[in-house]
Order: structure tokens, then C-alpha cells, then sequence
């Protein structure tokens, strides 16, 4: 198996992981996986040159970024 289909694989398995961990009431445990999926999927999308998914990943690592802000003040 090529490393990208790997990559894509791990980036999926982990984004899932992601949000039934929110779903069961650990949001800063499961904005950690996402953090991580979407930083997996940047790199999946820079390595198979699709630069707009790239944009978009980081987009939503920004996004996890401040969700884990948001829950550490909980506010």
C-alpha cells in the first residue's frame, strides 16, 4: 500500500475517532484528534498536490485550534 492511501487511511480512522470522542463528552480530547486529522489530511493533500483540499485542511485545523481554546476556558 502507497503511504499516501496510509496517510489517508490514518487522517480518516483518526477524524472518526475524533468525533465520537466529542460525541461522548470528551471535547478537548476529541479536538485533539481532530487537530491531528486535519493536520494528516494537509499533508495527505500537499504530497498528492491538491492544494485546495490543503487550504481547506488547514482551515480546519484553525478551527480545532480555537475549539480547543474555547473548552480549555470553558467557556
Amino acid at each position: 500500500m502507497k503511504k499516501e492511501k496510509l496517510l489517508e487511511l490514518f487522517a480518516s480512522v483518526v477524524s472518526i475517532v475524533g468525533v465520537f470522542t466529542i460525541a461522548l463528552g470528551y471535547p478537548f480530547e476529541g479536538f485533539f484528534f481532530s487537530l491531528t486529522a486535519s493536520i494528516s489530511y494537509a499533508l495527505y493533500a500537499y504530497i498528492t498536490g491538491q492544494y485546495f483540499f490543503m487550504v481547506a485542511s488547514i482551515v480546519y485545523a484553525v478551527a480545532d485550534v480555537v475549539g480547543i481554546i474555547h473548552w480549555k476556558q470553558g467557556v
